[in-house]
């Protein structure tokens, strides 16, 4: 909302015609030549000087992470030491974020946040990986199709953990199957995305750590090995290639791949291996 503009000629108002009280349209009284002029009298009722314009401005999502951010899921055993009355709601964070729903809905999917429990928490990266590594493990244990994950399998068989986590993270790894004509052939049916899961399995790979002269953390593979492993650890129908290497991961430190000397590394720690390919 920008300051008011000054009018150059106050409007004067007059009362509504409607006989709706709840909700009067406002009229302003226009000048009208003499001779159209009505003989009958105007009651004026006030005037207005000043005008207000709204104007669009960017979301204030970042509100919206330190709110999260405050107390992060991280599994049944760490809700003891969350304070109940800090979780919001959905309508708690409109309230709180300057967003339209729109808006805050796509910024809390971009920052990996769900609704567990009626609140919105963002997922503790190690869980969230966690879980992922399992849901991967299930797939290639199962010998499911990549493009067709049961999601309620998948929350059966790893009942230690919470529901609403393993969906989130198999929808956010997926996008929904989808049937002949483009309409969803199930809702509980996802499709991994091979991008996205083999950066993962790949960032999960570069954790394995070891000390280089400076003593910087730095994870390496040599490059057979490396490419090896990674094709093993991704479910049959995906065939992973270097270029899935160039990775974000949210809510974590950056971690950044590199080739050298035959050799595969990953320099940067606490990555939640929550990837998104480019």
């Amino acid at each position: 909302l920008r300051s008011p503009l000054t009018l150059a000629q106050p409007q004067l108002l007059v009362p509504p015609t409607s006989s709706d009280d709840d909700c009067p349209p406002v009229k302003t009284l226009k000048r009208e030549p003499i001779e159209k002029q009505s003989s009958a009298v105007i009651t004026i009722v006030g005037s207005l000087t000043n005008t207000y314009i709204l104007q669009h401005v960017p979301p204030r999502l970042q509100r919206a992470r330190e709110l999260l951010q405050r107390y992060p899921y991280r599994g049944p055993e760490g809700e003891d030491e969350v304070e109940p009355s800090a979780l919001l709601t959905w309508d708690d964070l409109l309230r709180e974020v300057q967003a339209s729903p729109d808006e805050l809905r796509q910024g809390l999917a971009a920052m990996g946040a769900a609704e567990i429990g009626g609140v919105w928490r963002v997922v503790d990266g190690a869980y969230f990986a966690e879980v992922a590594q399992l849901v991967l493990g299930l797939c290639i244990e199962n010998e499911w199709p990549s493009t067709a994950v049961p999601a309620g399998d998948c929350v059966a068989q790893l009942p230690d953990y919470c529901p609403h986590v393993v969906r989130h993270c198999i929808a956010f790894y997926s996008t929904p199957k989808v049937g002949d004509n483009e309409q969803p052939a199930d809702k509980d049916t996802w499709s991994l995305d091979t991008n996205k899961v083999c950066a993962f399995v790949a960032s999960r790979m570069l954790e394995s750590t070891q000390a280089d002269d400076d003593g910087q953390e730095v994870k390496q593979w040599p490059e057979a090995e490396f490419l090896e492993e990674w094709n093993d650890s991704t479910p049959a129908d995906m065939t992973p290639n270097v270029t899935m290497l160039h990775v974000r991961c949210y809510l974590c430190h950056a971690l950044r791949c590199c080739f050298a000397s035959h050799r595969w590394y990953g320099v940067g720690s606490h990555c939640s291996g929550r990837a998104h390919a480019h």
